[in-house]
């Protein structure tokens, strides 16, 4: 191919936007940072933005890479914060080990960790908090993850002793109590007793203390123990500890959710303490539904609504109770709102949306809409297939788990495979992100945090493939500018860098692509107009390739390969006429003789044989060892 530019364009983005990136607002890192930490992020990262920037002013394409790398890895760790901040875990993952492969920070290997841990990987997150131990065995909060994986894995004599190591160097009220339910795990009650003993003297709040350890020996299996807890909690400070409601709570799920005067007693004391709080409320108007009190429990779930207005629960009794006394119209409208608000999140509370769908069903079918009512009520049988599977399961674990007191660690228990992440830099889907439960001001701190960060992503990626591109490595540059365009396709001069590197490593349909994007925004660009027109000619697109050739007309003359390769686009969309024109300017100017044999070739083709005779005999003059075709 004789058409060849006369030095390599490869344009960075900085050009254009390093300016705005100096001076940059806290991005990001993850929106529950300290002012501190999120400083912090933005000196660091503009630090990196100024380097890079320099970088590119030198000109030195190796300070120009390693300068971005660096911008690259940590706007890809900040990017996982964001997806760890609204539970889209996989993709997160995905950010901190291609980050880590840039810069393997502690920073960015602890991050991951916790996103294993989040995502309910142990195994994995616990691979990455034994590098960062032995990398700095005096940091209490590398010790207190990793005992937090343990107990996930559910191997508690490992997590106790990690979690000492932690308390040992910095004590932690948060740490103490994980310790604690770990030890209660080990039925070691009297070492677990003595922490909450040590929790309760150092903390301000003592009846709060209590109901976390009512907690933790309500899971352990301690009834008793936690019954106890409960009381104290409530003796200490009834209004601020919520001690009724855990209490109530405590005696309905011992009675198998079955009320009892105790449990009503309870809630009714809650809501006496804190009467427009959601919880006293809600179960109390859950305790009046199931005695057929309407209008009681009406009452009460109408403050829980207000208090909780985008819980499904109260609304799903409320719809239970209008149906129960005949209200189909407003047990409809509440159902709906229930089925609404609940979501992809089906199994909340133990499936319980699976009553709406049949209740609303029975409705519709009843008011003659069989065709949507079935579809519901087909829908509460799936739901209810979910809950003895799940129901099952958890039948499983806990005999599993009841072993008595040497009950052994479940070490063997793998993680649960995450879906795979090709591309990380897709947006997170609507319905994580309406799980993430983000107020509106979190939302749209989150998007702007998540544009610059983009932005930056996207410049760095294509000034990165910039560099690479001047020391002729053009798959990596190709790979780099593509995966700029994954973060922002706006990036300045990005669909031209990838038109040329795409074209130089012959993958002309990836050429032909990003090219017509930028031609089209950029008309005046005649060199890239015929990097695009050889793409589509190199594809076999000749129609698209005879449209641009025609743009630039004359242009394409200064290029013997160019010339041939629009003549050849005018014959195979059957234009003999003007491709023998083309061909007619082409051999009347000096070409060197491969050129005089294909149009030739070409000439044959289109029925101008004689013109072909007179191609091939000027490039045997110029070069006899040419082979001429039959």
């Amino acid at each position: 191919m004789i058409f060849r530019p006369s030095r390599p364009r490869f344009y960075p983005a900085y050009l254009r936007s390093a300016a705005l990136f100096l001076v940059i607002t806290c991005p990001l890192a993850v929106l529950a940072q300290s002012p501190t930490a999120q400083a912090s992020a933005a000196t660091e990262l503009q630090s990196r933005l100024q380097a890079a920037s320099a970088a590119q002013q030198a000109g030195d394409p190796e300070a120009i890479a390693a300068a971005n790398k660096r911008v690259i890895a940590l706007g890809l760790k900040e990017m996982g914060d964001l997806r760890n901040l609204v539970g889209a875990y996989p993709a997160a993952i995905e950010l901190y080990e291609r980050s880590l492969e840039l810069e393997p920070t502690e920073d960015t290997r602890y991050s991951l960790a916790f996103a294993y841990f989040r995502a309910s990987r142990p195994d994995e997150g616990l691979k990455q908090s034994e590098i960062l131990v032995k990398a700095d065995p005096k940091n209490a909060v590398y010790w207190n993850l990793q005992g937090k994986l343990w107990i996930l894995k559910k191997d508690y004599r490992q997590a106790a002793d990690s979690l000492s190591k932690s308390l040992d160097l910095q004590p932690d009220m948060e740490v103490a109590y994980s310790m604690a339910t770990a030890l209660l795990q080990l039925h070691e009650k009297q070492k677990a007793a003595a922490i909450f003993t040590q929790m309760e003297d150092l903390s301000a709040n003592k009846a709060a203390v209590h109901v976390m350890a009512g907690r933790a020996y309500e899971r352990s299996g301690a009834p008793d123990d936690a019954e106890a807890e409960y009381k104290k909690a409530i003796a200490l400070n009834a209004k601020e500890s919520r001690g009724h409601y855990y209490l109530g709570l405590f005696y309905l799920t011992k009675n198998g959710w079955e009320p009892t005067p105790q449990s009503r007693a309870e809630f009714q004391a809650e809501v006496e303490q804190n009467p427009t709080d959601f919880f006293g409320n809600y179960f109390m108007g859950y305790i009046s539904s199931n005695d057929k009190n309407y209008a009681e429990s009406d009452r009460y779930l109408k403050v829980a609504a207000a208090a909780r207005p985008d819980w499904p629960e109260p609304y799903l009794y409320m719809g239970l109770n209008a149906y129960g006394r005949g209200d189909n119209a407003a047990a409809e409208q509440f159902l709906r709102k229930a089925i609404e608000l609940t979501g992809k999140d089906e199994g909340r509370n133990n499936y319980q949306i699976r009553r709406a769908y049949f209740t609303l069903g029975r409705i519709l079918i009843t008011k003659g809409d069989k065709a949507e009512g079935t579809k519901y009520v087909e829908r509460s049988k799936e739901i209810e297939t979910k809950l003895v599977v799940a129901g099952r399961q958890q039948q499983a674990l806990a005999n599993s788990d009841a072993t008595g007191n040497s009950a052994p660690a479940d070490t063997s228990a793998s993680s649960t495979p995450l879906p795979s992440v090709t591309n990380p830099a897709a947006p997170v889907d609507a319905d994580t992100l309406a799980a993430a439960k983000l107020s509106d001001e979190q939302k749209t701190q989150l998007a702007a945090a998540e544009k610059q960060l983009r932005a930056i992503l996207g410049n760095a990626y294509n000034d990165l493939g910039t560099s690479q591109a001047r020391q002729k490595q053009y798959a990596s540059a190709l790979a780099d500018f593509q995966e700029a365009e994954r973060w922002d396709p706006q990036t300045p001069n990005l669909t031209r860098n990838i038109g040329r590197a795409a074209f130089l490593q012959k993958d002309y349909a990836e050429s032909a692509r990003a090219l017509k994007v930028y031609v089209a925004q950029n008309p005046e660009d005649q060199r890239a107009q015929g990097m695009l027109a050889l793409a589509f000619y190199s594809i076999k697109n000749y129609p698209d390739a005879v449209t641009v050739f025609d743009r630039l007309g004359d242009a394409s003359m200064g290029d013997p390969f160019m010339a041939y390769a629009w003549a050849t686009s005018l014959a195979r969309t059957n234009n003999k006429q003007r491709a023998a024109d083309v061909l007619e300017k082409l051999t009347a100017s000096p070409i060197p003789p491969p050129i005089l044999v294909a149009a030739g070739q070409l000439y044959a083709e289109i029925g101008e044989g004689s013109k072909a005779q007179i191609c091939y005999q000027k490039a045997k003059q110029e070069d006899p060892s040419i082979t001429i075709p039959n």
